[in-house]
């Protein structure tokens, strides 16, 4: 039960020298635990014979002493190696995120990895100081079960037999109680994705009172619901606690007031035994505290399996370096493209795109149209590498992409999303001169709203329009040689857009930039190059 527990596998996986550190650490507390007690009994022994325990006294305080020291090691030592041990999963996590595909990220829930590495990470780490604590107090009970069995053997069989007992009811309902609180954590993480909608819509939330209020009758439910669970879980842990602690009370009486009148000469050890006894009662209470917080870090450790299992099922490129220069790109060609989704809920089919062919040349400018749902944006998903097509392939220069893609091959776009996201610094962006950002920022008309300092952006806490300006300022800072833009004209004014197609479009072919835009504005068409339409994704009427 212990050694299968989440959390006791999840260290064990992460870090073998701290679990042996830990289990070492434990067994000095307790030895030397245990030797108080037997020094405390023995003075006790020695004082009521009216003769000196001064030295058991001094070898007392350097017991005392070594046990504090033994203590604060374990202590110290466990927790650095916990917060090592959570720092390098969470990089190990986020390598695995980074070298996944948009569609696996989708699928497994962005809020619900978020949730896990910082929740449950967090549960995970404040939980080590609880199994250290644990640790040390089983070391104590151990120990203190042998100088039992040399003081009384008789007192160590009934404890120990009742110690059995205990693990066994102990064990079968911590089984019942883990259950509990993985299911109240997996209800949490719903009721977490709600929260993260309600944040994320809150402009739409406020202009729709029968929206607010469903939303938030809503929350209120799942909130219900999720502290129904957690209550239920924390009180069948609370009653799993109390059970072993009135038992060792139990123990105590009897070790008083049955023993003495069962066995012959008792009487002579019963004060070592009623003593070791209540240090046994200390220590079970050590551990029986920190029961709650283990059975949670148990779900949470769970939680970081089942996240790390999903994102292990990723197909990745192993020998992929973040330094691969891209080809310089003279055409780029689709062959017979398809990509299917995976069929949606209550759906008789899903959505087929392809097959589709098509080149793209270098310094050109290309338009794409298409009403929505056509398959517009998940064209451009596959043609950057973000998503991998079911069949046919990509082809730069006539060489086959392998898939699932490259840095090497997602390195030759600069993408601006119609649902980007604007980070303050220019992250991956290193620029050595100052007057490549402000031709940047006056080409986009941005001076008189931004300026950009160490690489960071002064204020992005504008306008969608603006922001959008800033989006591509660094799409041309990134300098790659293919600028993919999605619906990034609609949010401007009349007057910027003209100029955004007359002159910044031009602009940055004449860089030798080859552009691929997704646009509804007809009255532009005829500044491409070339345009193609897909309609229900196919391609149709390419030019």
């Amino acid at each position: 039960m212990i050694f299968n527990a989440p959390l006791f596998r999840f260290i064990q996986q992460e870090g073998t020298v701290q679990l042996k550190r830990l289990v070492l650490l434990s067994g000095l507390g307790g030895i030397s635990s245990t030797g108080l007690v037997a020094l405390i009994n023995q003075s006790a022994s020695i004082e009521a014979k009216g003769q000196s325990a001064t030295w058991q006294f001094f070898a007392f305080l350097l017991l005392l002493f070594l046990y504090m020291l033994a203590l604060k090691r374990s202590n110290k030592e466990n927790v650095a190696s916990t917060q090592n041990l959570m720092h390098a999963f969470k990089l190990r996590v986020m390598s695995q995120v980074l070298k996944s595909d948009l569609k696996t990220i989708d699928s497994i829930g962005r809020p619900w990895i978020l949730q896990t590495l910082v929740r449950d990470t967090q549960t995970v780490s404040q939980s080590v100081l609880n199994l250290v604590q644990i640790a040390q107090s089983g070391s104590t009970i151990f120990f203190l079960m042998i100088y039992l069995a040399i003081v009384s053997f008789p007192a160590f069989v009934m404890i120990f037999i009742a110690s059995c007992l205990m693990f066994i009811l102990v064990s079968k309902r911590l089984s019942e109680t883990n259950k509990a609180f993985k299911s109240a954590w997996h209800q949490e993480g719903e009721n977490f994705q709600i929260f993260s909608d309600f944040m994320d819509g809150f402009k739409e939330i406020k202009m729709n009172s029968r929206r607010a209020s469903e939303i938030s009758h809503e929350m209120v439910q799942e909130s219900r619901k999720t502290k129904f669970m957690k209550t239920e879980a924390m009180f069948a842990m609370v009653n799993t606690s109390t059970t072993p602690q009135l038992l060792f009370y139990l123990l105590v009486a009897v070790a008083v007031f049955v023993l003495p009148v069962l066995i012959k000469d008792y009487s002579q050890s019963v004060q070592s035994v009623t003593t070791s006894i209540m240090f046994l009662v200390g220590a079970l209470g050590g551990v029986v505290q920190n029961i709650p917080a283990i059975a949670q870090a148990n779900a949470s450790a769970e939680e970081l399996f089942q996240l790390e299992e999903k994102l292990n099922k990723i197909k990745v490129d192993s020998n992929e370096s973040e330094d691969q220069d891209p080809p310089i790109m003279q055409s780029l060609e689709l062959r017979n493209v398809i990509y299917h989704y995976d069929e949606a809920k209550n759906q008789a089919a899903s959505f087929v795109l392809g097959p589709i062919s098509y080149t793209f040349e270098a310094g050109k400018i290309y338009f794409v149209r298409g009403n929505n749902g056509s398959g517009k944006s998940t064209l451009i998903r596959i043609l950057i590498g973000l998503y991998e097509p079911s069949a046919g392939g990509l082809y730069v220069n006539g060489d086959l992409v392998k898939q699932p893609s490259t840095l090497a091959y997602r390195n030759l776009f600069s993408v601006v999303f119609s649902d980007f996201y604007l980070f303050k610094k220019l992250y991956g962006i290193y620029l050595a001169d100052d007057e490549v950002v402000d031709a940047a920022i006056d080409l986009l008309e941005m001076g008189d709203k931004i300026k950009i300092e160490n690489r960071v952006i002064s204020d992005i806490h504008l306008s969608t329009g603006q922001k959008k300006r800033i989006a591509l300022i660094t799409a041309i800072l990134e300098d790659r040689q293919v600028i993919v833009l999605d619906e990034w004209a609609s949010d401007q004014d009349p007057e910027f857009r003209k100029y955004f197609y007359q002159f910044i479009l031009p602009e940055l072919q004449r860089r030798g930039k080859t552009i691929i835009a997704i646009t509804h504005d007809d009255q532009y068409y005829h500044l491409s190059d070339s345009i193609f339409e897909i309609s229900k994704g196919v391609l149709k009427n390419a030019k």
